[in-house]
């Protein structure tokens, strides 16, 4: 291996290490990257011989930068999206144009696109344990949180309407914010 980081284009973290084992070559390492040895000793490599592989094919030229890995992770949520996609939102007509105050309608907007913060959502990015509802222990959706729990019903009920809320329980809450 050439010892010139310039010449060596494609180098891997496989080729720091010493020749049949999976232990750090220090010396190669000081003359490579002598202000990163450091780091680089920090890290324990793979007992089970995993393969090296580059794993963000996103950008792979340029400094790092977050706003790949936020398109990418939006891509990946989009593409594993259990929403049918035939759902159409008249953004203007079903929030924008409602007479109400303005930070619901931001509300409404997010609720729409599934952001809130819920037992669910919560739950994927590991902030809570457990994904449930703390008021009847299921599963916390934004649709249960909204319409199908027990203590959202009651809420609905104490609404002074004298039709009351038609359709309910909905299927999601794009069709629940319809019914309302």
């Amino acid at each position: 291996m050439d010892p010139n980081p310039e010449t060596s284009t494609n180098l891997k973290v496989a080729d720091l290490f010493k020749e049949h084992s999976k232990e750090w070559d220090n010396n190669l390492i000081e003359t490579l990257f002598p202000l990163l040895m450091e780091s680089i000793m920090s890290i324990n490599p793979s007992v089970w011989g995993g393969e090296d592989a580059r794993i963000w094919l996103k950008k792979t030229f340029g400094p790092y930068s977050a706003k790949p890995c936020y398109f990418a992770a939006l891509e990946h949520k989009q593409s594993n999206d259990q929403v049918p996609h035939s759902i159409t939102h008249d953004w203007v007509q079903d929030v924008w144009k409602v007479p109400m105050a303005p930070k619901l309608k931001l509300f409404i907007w997010k609720a729409k696109r599934g952001t809130p913060p819920n037992g669910e959502n919560l739950a994927i990015r590991q902030i809570v344990s457990s994904p449930k509802c703390i008021h009847c222990d299921e599963s916390e959706s934004l649709l249960h949180l909204f319409f199908t729990c027990l203590f959202a019903k009651q809420v609905w009920e104490l609404l002074p309407v004298s039709e009351g809320i038609q359709g309910l329980p909905p299927t999601s809450f794009h069709a629940g914010w319809k019914a309302i």
